[in-house]
């Protein structure tokens, strides 16, 4: 096979056969991995980092950073491509206005695999947007936000029936997909995007998902997630530069993953992946021996609790 998946960093950590031993905090998973994918043809990397983010016992949400180059050849255009089981979906502007697509087509000479799908419609777009797959079961929802980023071509798709749905009135239906297509590279200029499910139950959380304002850093991304009645904002930050220090929404960390969740303008919560240095808000954290830590930092009442795998040292102050 000419695929070869890397594991760059996962907490917790991923153990073939088994359970981790430890997690840092029930509400903060991740996953980065490579895959470096070599033939005669053509040599190419994807890059990925996927978490998953708890915001209560019954809400969350998960957020996919996706890097994909040629490194032999010309990066004319990278693709994501998205699928999810159920009767349909709709595509919405981000204040939740419904988009007027065109009847442009996908190009079936993308690829073999493409030949597969059918164009419901495409728009060209820079804008923020968010689709919302329904499950036609349970009131259950899928709802992916793309955040603003370059200019792309998105296409509203099905790709063919999948006989091997658990749900028995799903399996001869076609399958709602999405493709987002980006001229040139996608390895500085990544897709991310982020997905809640609701329904059944639970109610959808995400009032938006955008960029803050800020100066872009080769190999970081960031992105912002805002909640609808809590109040509660989360600034995310992915490097693949870890020894650089990234700088967003006041935030300048070390490290491969952070997110950092307040109520407004109050600090509740910072989870660190693989970070080695991190400063906010009077809060400063380093690694004692220098080596990669992750942690889960918490303020309660102006107290600091953490959970960390490696000795930090911190200092907290309050700003005036």
């Amino acid at each position: 096979m000419p695929q070869n998946l890397e594991i760059v960093h996962a907490e917790p950590a991923v153990i073939d056969g088994g359970e981790p031993e430890k997690e840092i905090s029930p509400n903060h998973q991740y996953v980065d991995a490579v895959n470096h994918f070599y033939t005669k043809e053509i040599r190419a990397e994807q890059r990925r980092m996927l978490s998953i983010i708890r915001t209560s016992p019954q809400t969350g949400y998960f957020v996919d950073i996706f890097r994909s180059v040629v490194i032999d050849g010309d990066n004319k255009y990278h693709d994501y491509i998205y699928h999810n089981m159920g009767v349909g979906a709709e595509m919405f502007s981000s204040s939740g206005e419904p988009l007027q697509l065109t009847n442009l087509p996908l190009d079936s000479l993308s690829g073999k695999g493409y030949r597969y799908f059918n164009t419901l419609g495409s728009l060209a777009t820079d804008k923020a947007f968010f689709m919302d797959f329904h499950l036609g079961i349970d009131d259950t929802h899928m709802r992916m936000f793309m955040p603003e980023g370059e200019e792309r071509i998105v296409y509203q798709l099905n790709s063919l029936f999948n006989h091997r749905y658990y749900e028995s009135s799903l399996r001869k239906l076609p399958v709602p997909a999405l493709l987002v297509r980006q001229q040139g590279e996608a390895w500085n200029k990544p897709f991310v995007v982020v997905y809640e499910p609701y329904g059944n139950g639970a109610e959808a959380n995400i009032k938006s998902v955008y960029v803050g304002k800020t100066v872009a850093q080769e190999g970081v991304a960031k992105l912002t997630v805002e909640h609808k009645k809590s109040g509660r904002i989360d600034y995310i930050i992915h490097s693949i530069v870890p020894e650089k220090e990234a700088d967003y929404m006041g935030i300048r960390f070390k490290g491969t993953y952070c997110v950092a969740s307040f109520d407004g303008d109050l600090l509740l919560s910072i989870y660190v992946g693989n970070g080695k240095s991190l400063s906010m808000n009077g809060l400063t954290v380093n690694s004692v021996s220098g080596e990669a830590f992750n942690a889960l930092f918490e303020l309660r009442n102006g107290v600091l609790s953490y959970n960390s795998d490696k000795e930090v040292i911190y200092s907290l102050t309050k700003n005036e």
